[in-house]
C-alpha cells in the first residue's frame, strides 16, 4: 500500500518536459509583447544584472521596440509565469525550484561550461541560461542575446574560458542585484518618455525598427548595439 500510495503521488506532480528552442522568442511573444519576465536571484552578482540587460537589450532589438518592465527578481515572481531564469540554482531561487532544488545545487553545472535550455511545465515554459559560475552565466546570456531566432534543440552547451579563475571574482564582485535592477529600471522609462515625446524619434525608431544589426566580433555584440540605439535617437 505503501509503495502504491508513493505512485499515485508521483503521477500527481507535474511533469517538467524539455522543449525546443527553435521558436523562441515568438513561443514567449503576445502580440509585439515579450509575453515572459527575465529574471536574477536577489543576492545575484552585478554580472547577472548584466546578463538580464544584455538579454532585454536584444530582445528589444529583435521585436522592434524596448521591451519595458520585463525584469524581475526571483522575490517579486513565481513560477506561474513564463520566465528566463538567469543564473544556477545556487544563485537563482526559481531556478532552484524549477530543478527539484538541487543538491549541491550546482551539481548540473561544471565549471568550463554554460547552457541555455528551454523547460516546460504544465502551460508554462521557462529557459535557464546559467553556468557555473556568474561569468559561465553572462557567456551565456551573450550566445542567447546574439542567437535569438537561431536556436535549435532543447539545449545549447556553450564553454566558458578561464571559469576556473573567475569563481572566486564572484564573490569580489557580488553586490545587491535588487538595487542595480531598481535603479535601472528609471533611465529606461525616462527613456522611453522621450521617445514617445519626440515626433523626430518616433520617425527614426519607425525607420529602423526593421533593420538588423550588423555584428563586429572585435567592437563587441552588446556595445555595438547599444552604439546603435544611441545613435538612432542623437544620444550617442
Amino acid at each position: 500500500m505503501k509503495i502504491l500510495n508513493i505512485m499515485l503521488a508521483l503521477l500527481l506532480v507535474p511533469a517538467i518536459s524539455y522543449a525546443a528552442l527553435d521558436d523562441f522568442p515568438e513561443s514567449f511573444m503576445k502580440g509585439k509583447s515579450f509575453n515572459a519576465y527575465l529574471v536574477v536571484g536577489k543576492d545575484g552578482t552585478s554580472l547577472d544584472v548584466l546578463s538580464q540587460t544584455r538579454i532585454g537589450l536584444a530582445l528589444g532589438e529583435y521585436i522592434g521596440s524596448p521591451q519595458i518592465g520585463i525584469n524581475k527578481l526571483d522575490s517579486e515572481v513565481t513560477l506561474a509565469s513564463n520566465l528566463v531564469l538567469i543564473g544556477n540554482p545556487c544563485v537563482n531561487s526559481l531556478s532552484s525550484e524549477l530543478l527539484g532544488n538541487p543538491e549541491p545545487c550546482d551539481k548540473d553545472y561544471p565549471l568550463g561550461k554554460a547552457s541555455i535550455k528551454l523547460l516546460s511545465k504544465e502551460s508554462r515554459s521557462y529557459i535557464i541560461v546559467a553556468g557555473n559560475s556568474a561569468k559561465g552565466t553572462k557567456v551565456a546570456a551573450d550566445y542567447l542575446a546574439s542567437n535569438l531566432g537561431k536556436l535549435s534543440g532543447n539545449e545549447k552547451i556553450v564553454t566558458v574560458q578561464d571559469d576556473i579563475a573567475l569563481v572566486v571574482q564572484d564573490v569580489k564582485v557580488k553586490e545587491s542585484a535588487e538595487k542595480a535592477v531598481k535603479e535601472a529600471e528609471p533611465v529606461i522609462q525616462e527613456k522611453k518618455g522621450e521617445i514617445n515625446s519626440n515626433p523626430e524619434n518616433q520617425e527614426a525608431l519607425a525607420n529602423n525598427a526593421g533593420s538588423n544589426v550588423i555584428i563586429v566580433e572585435e567592437k563587441g555584440i552588446f556595445q555595438k548595439f547599444v552604439d546603435w540605439f544611441l545613435g538612432i535617437f542623437g544620444w550617442k
